[in-house]
């Protein structure tokens, strides 16, 4: 049997009915014992109510009603029924007899019973609304879905709610909507009806008030079943939503390198054959809004302050960095070769400040547009390939290395075993400065396997890459320059939202000008983060 509960909005009152016949009898033993019941003494006022003796029919009508709410303000539901039933025998005309006797039947289970006396309640005109949601509520109980759904609704159709139950009822309506929509077994009709019944129905129910209890039980149920929807939640062609659509993260960094190298655009500028400590502090947030279960928006936002702790040579110092990222990043979900695909279509502007006139201050040093078009779709058997098109509109204040570069990257991704993920990434980029001296082209190659939490919940990965660069017309001097870069990262979640990451990083550049672009480093980094 469920758990039997109503809303603490209806609750027995003192019969102003039962009252006037006592005070009617002018009985010294009636008024002791309403006097005692007003006080709440309710065990002294049944035991007032034995010395009453009277031979008149409507004077043991009255005390057999009295008796009755007493027993039921004692919660002595059996001797209130007997009482009650009773009353009814010897013609008791109380106006609440019927309501007050559906109550203690209620209250005693005895859910049939109570349902006849809420309805003759409902007939002779006392608490319609009152006595309509217990009908409506009984039959809830008894899985009587579409009577309790009638009387629901007759409570919504009075013009007033002296009883205030007309939230309670939209609420019990929600209730029993999403009863129904919880048990449809094919996972994506329950959704579409969870989506289009249950969730309207408990907005409806919070909104006609929303500052009362019931309001926020209603909200209580509505976050409920946002969260199972976007728990279960896929796009059109099968994609998983992700359960949490906002993403938040602070992290700090501390980095030891070995040799500090500037850098312009990606370009190397300056080898200062110095050590330095780093400390970063990096703030990203982002947002997932779905349409239709078919596009993602997608706005990210990314900001880091980079300060080396060595502020007086300025070979090192002039790298400090204040660096922000702007992005809107769209999703097109489809199928395609009839599997699932995603369109990708991405806009980012960056903004970066640094200490280059190396005068301890962060003036503006270049910005770039950077537009991407792709596709990411299951090709092979063994994970996604994702191919991606770019087109960088660069500005720098040295305008001989302002210019714009197409590009595009070819990902693929390989499932070993045990959840073991291999990432292989090819890449191309032509700069196109300003200055001809200053063209570039980059062939990249990027390859790194995830071993998930191997040890002590440490997840590790190794990764290689290489960069071959075509220094176009500075070939004479730089050549064809290769930059080799392996390195491994150790990760481990801390509490609920933390993780702690240790980065090892070595990097070796070849160049025919051995003297300004040829350089070897380590670097060690220990990062930790919180999300949010």
């Amino acid at each position: 049997m469920k758990r039997f509960l109503v809303f603490a909005l209806i609750a027995l009152h003192l019969p102003s009915a039962a009252v006037a016949a006592i005070q009617e009898n002018h009985r010294r033993q009636l008024s002791d014992a309403l006097d005692l019941y007003r006080k709440g003494a309710y065990a002294q006022a049944l035991q007032r109510l034995k010395d009453v003796k009277s031979e008149d029919r409507e004077t043991q009508a009255s005390v057999a009603f009295f008796e009755a709410i007493s027993h039921f303000k004692l919660q002595e539901f059996k001797d209130a029924n007997a009482r009650f039933a009773q009353a009814l025998l010897l013609g008791d005309r109380t106006e609440s007899l019927h309501y007050d006797y559906g109550q203690s039947l209620f209250a005693s289970q005895k859910l049939g019973e109570a349902e006849q006396q809420f309805r003759k309640s409902i007939t002779k005109g006392y608490k319609v609304a009152a006595s309509a949601y217990y009908v409506g509520y009984i039959n809830q109980i008894l899985e009587k879905n579409a009577v309790a759904r009638d009387f629901y609704g007759r409570i919504q159709n009075l013009r007033s709610d002296p009883d205030k139950v007309k939230q309670a009822a939209l609420f019990q309506m929600a209730e029993m909507q999403l009863a129904e929509d919880s048990e449809i077994a094919d996972s994506a009709r329950k959704r579409a009806a969870l989506k289009a019944n249950s969730l309207p129905a408990f907005e409806r129910a919070r909104n006609s008030d929303s500052s009362s209890p019931v309001a926020a039980q209603a909200e209580a149920k509505i976050e409920q079943i946002e969260a199972q929807l976007r728990a279960n939640a896929k796009m059109r062609n099968g994609m998983p939503i992700p359960g949490k659509l906002y993403t938040a993260k602070v992290t700090q960094d501390v980095e030891y390198d070995s040799n500090v190298v500037a850098r312009a655009d990606g370009a190397v500028t300056q080898v200062t054959s110095k050590d330095a400590v780093i400390l970063r502090w990096t703030f990203f947030g982002r947002y997932q809004w779905n349409w239709k279960e078919t596009w993602s928006f997608i706005p990210e936002f990314n900001t880091n302050y980079t300060r080396h702790l060595e502020q007086q040579r300025a070979d090192i110092y002039q790298n400090d960095a204040w660096n922000n990222t702007l992005a809107l990043r769209t999703r097109w979900e489809h199928w395609a070769l009839k599997r699932p695909g995603t369109g990708l279509y991405e806009v980012e502007y960056n903004y970066l400040k640094k200490d280059y006139l190396k005068q301890h201050q962060l003036p503006y040093y270049s910005s770039y547009l950077n537009f991407v078009v792709g596709e990411r779709v299951n090709v092979l058997q063994t994970g996604s390939s994702t191919l991606k098109l770019n087109l960088k509109l660069a500005d720098n204040v040295d305008s001989t290395r302002s210019g714009y570069t197409p590009g595009a990257t070819l990902t693929q991704l390989v499932g070993l075993w045990n959840d073991l993920s291999w990432v292989n990434t090819l890449g191309f980029e032509w700069f196109q400065a300003r200055s001809k001296n200053n063209d570039e082209k980059n062939y990249k190659y990027a390859t790194s396997v995830t071993l998930p939490e191997i040890w002590q919940k440490i997840t590790v990965t190794p990764s290689f890459s290489l960069n071959v660069k075509d220094t176009v017309n500075q070939k004479n001097t730089r050549g064809w320059e290769q930059t080799l870069t392996p390195a491994v990262n150790l990760n481990r979640r801390v509490l609920s939202a933390g993780t702690v990451d240790l980065d090892y990083t070595l990097t070796r550049n070849r160049s025919k000008d051995k003297t300004n672009y040829q350089y070897k480093k380590h670097q060690l980094k220990l990062g930790l983060s919180w999300s949010f």
